[in-house]
Formats: C-alpha cells, sequence, structure tokens
C-alpha cells in the first residue's frame, strides 16, 4: 500500500472529506496540518513547493504531489472502492459532489467572516445565500429520497456521502443549526457518516477550528 501525506491547512474545509475516507478505510496517513497562526510564515514555506500553490495536496510514497480536493477525493475513491458500482454510478457521484462544491463560493463571504470574528457580517452574508443554499441541500434530499438506501448512490457509503456528510455538518455546527430542518434524510446522512466508527473516533479528538 503507498503512503500518503495529507498537506492542508488546520481547518476542516476543503480537505476534512479526504481525511474522512482515509480514516473510513483504515489507510494509515500523515495528517500534516499547516497552521500559521501558531508557526508564522509557514504557509509561506510551504507554499511554493506545492504544485498549483494550494492545499490540499496528497504526497504518495514520498514522491508524487497530487492537487485539487476532487481529484484526491476521486482517486482515493478508487483505491478505497467508494466510487460507486460501476461506471453510471461513479458519474453520479460526480455530479453530486459537483452540486455541493457548488455550495463552497455562496459561502464564502461567511466563511471570511467567521475567520475576521464578525458575527454580524457572519450573519449579513448568511443571509444573502441562505435561500439558495437551502435549495441545493433540497436536491441533495431528493437525491436520497429516490435512492432509498440512505446513502446517495449506491448501496453503500460513497465519495459524494463524505462530502456531503461533512460540509452539511459543518454548515450545521459552525452557520445555521436549522438549515437541513427541511431536509430529515440529509439530515440522517449527516449523521450516518459522522457515526461510521473510525470517523466517529476521529471526531472525539480532533482539533476545533473555525471552519
Amino acid at each position: 500500500m503507498p503512503s500518503y501525506k495529507l498537506y492542508y491547512f488546520n481547518v476542516r474545509g476543503r480537505g476534512e472529506f479526504l481525511r474522512y475516507m482515509l480514516l473510513n478505510a483504515g489507510i494509515p496517513f500523515e495528517d500534516f496540518r499547516i497552521d500559521s497562526t501558531i508557526t508564522p510564515g509557514q504557509w509561506d514555506t510551504y507554499k511554493p513547493k506545492m504544485p498549483m500553490g494550494q492545499v490540499p495536496v496528497l504526497e504518495i510514497d514520498g514522491k508524487e504531489m497530487l492537487p485539487q480536493s476532487c481529484a484526491i477525493g476521486r482517486y482515493l475513491a478508487k483505491q478505497t472502492k467508494t466510487y460507486g458500482a460501476n461506471d453510471l454510478e461513479a458519474a453520479h457521484i460526480d455530479a453530486i459532489v459537483d452540486l455541493a462544491n457548488d455550495i463552497y463560493p455562496k459561502v464564502r463571504p461567511v466563511i471570511m467572516a467567521m475567520f475576521q470574528k464578525n458575527n454580524d457580517l457572519k450573519q449579513e452574508e448568511w443571509g444573502k445565500v441562505r435561500d439558495d443554499v437551502s435549495k441545493q441541500i433540497g436536491f441533495l434530499e431528493n437525491t436520497l429520497k429516490t435512492n432509498g438506501s440512505g446513502w446517495l448512490v449506491g448501496k453503500s457509503v460513497s465519495m459524494a456521502d463524505f462530502f456531503v456528510g461533512e460540509f452539511i455538518d459543518r454548515l450545521v455546527e459552525k452557520v445555521d443549526p436549522k438549515i437541513v430542518d427541511d431536509a430529515p434524510h440529509v439530515k440522517e446522512l449527516v449523521k450516518k457518516v459522522a457515526e461510521l466508527p473510525k470517523i466517529k473516533e476521529y471526531i472525539a479528538t480532533r482539533p476545533q477550528t473555525t471552519f
């Protein structure tokens, strides 16, 4: 099995679902967290070493550097058999991840306000996008209803569940506890992902971060 080192900031952000995927599969990895608030200039040191000047990046066997969260996710999904039972299921997984990924730019101003510790601005920015985010969560709710297995695609957990479950969990915890009140299937998915044994163990001790 390859050795893995995951570079990301000391936040959940776009790296947490990758941690979930590795943990759930029982794959050892180094969780390398860049935190310039603790070590000033740390990101300035590592940024030039990243293939696209961004993180997350997955280092494989100490030599190959794979950038971009969704590309890493697809690679890990193939390695861990969480990319659907066939090509069509894999395509549906991609579509769901793309839909959920579309939420990120909408909530970016909310996230920035949180890092600025400006709660008034956070609430103002959230008010601008809440309806759009709720609409997209509604699409996820319908997908879960239609699939009927409790997972977004097929009959077992997939990359889409890790991505959506972790991201929506963060929105509920950090931004708006009521955002899934009208989406019971999504709420249940969030719970199912968080209660997967290795993920549950990790959540109990993971660092507390802004987002």
